[in-house]
């Protein structure tokens, strides 16, 4: 891997390594607003911290609540994890770094949109067949590549952010990643139960 590829792949997986505080959380800042449009353009739901699906039937209500709290869900989750191992982490740091790792789960409503099978209970995704299948299969392995990015980016900005290293790293991780998404989970539907 030569030298300019190296330096696209950091920049794709690792910008944290570049950028910190207030430079962060205004590129991570960009990220979130873009998933507003791209929500409402693409008929995608946030609607959890490391979720993301095509419903169609979207409102500006539910991706602007989707967004805001599954962003804050990573974002105190992973602070209070880092601060469980008594790491010198800075919130703002934790904050966009959080919002910036979102890029690829932002990027992949794309694909999601496009290879996404006109079909609405799981009996009828069982029955697709011929070219409504190939587009499913192919779909989901390009979803499943911006997936894993996502994860990739998301590991590398707490493990910049917060200077944890081995099992203590993998440990705040985990629990970052679960305490966000159980917490985003019920608060999302918590708040659009009672406002809708």
């Amino acid at each position: 891997m030569n030298e300019n590829r190296k330096s696209i792949f950091l920049w794709l997986t690792n910008p944290f390594h570049f950028w910190g505080g207030s430079k962060l959380l205004s590129a991570g800042t960009v990220v979130l607003l873009l998933h507003i449009p791209a929500g409402i353009l693409f008929g995608a739901r946030f609607d959890g911290a490391i979720d993301m699906h095509i419903s169609f039937d979207v409102s500006l209500l539910q991706v602007t609540t989707d967004v805001i709290i599954a962003w804050l869900s990573l974002t105190v989750s992973f602070y209070a994890a880092a601060k469980l191992f008594k790491a010198p982490v800075r919130f703002i740091d934790i904050a966009g770094a959080m919002a910036l790792a979102r890029l690829p789960l932002l990027l992949s409503v794309i694909p999601g949109y496009l290879f996404v099978p006109d079909a609405a209970t799981v009996e009828e995704i069982l029955a697709l067949e011929g070219i409504d299948l190939y587009l499913l299969i192919a779909g989901s392995v390009i979803i499943m590549a911006f997936v894993i990015w996502f994860f990739i980016a998301l590991f590398n900005a707490f493990k910049i952010n917060s200077n944890l290293k081995g099992w203590k790293l993998a440990t705040g991780f985990i629990l970052g990643v679960l305490v966000a998404e159980i917490v985003s989970l019920l608060l999302i539907r918590e708040v659009l139960s009672g406002i809708v």
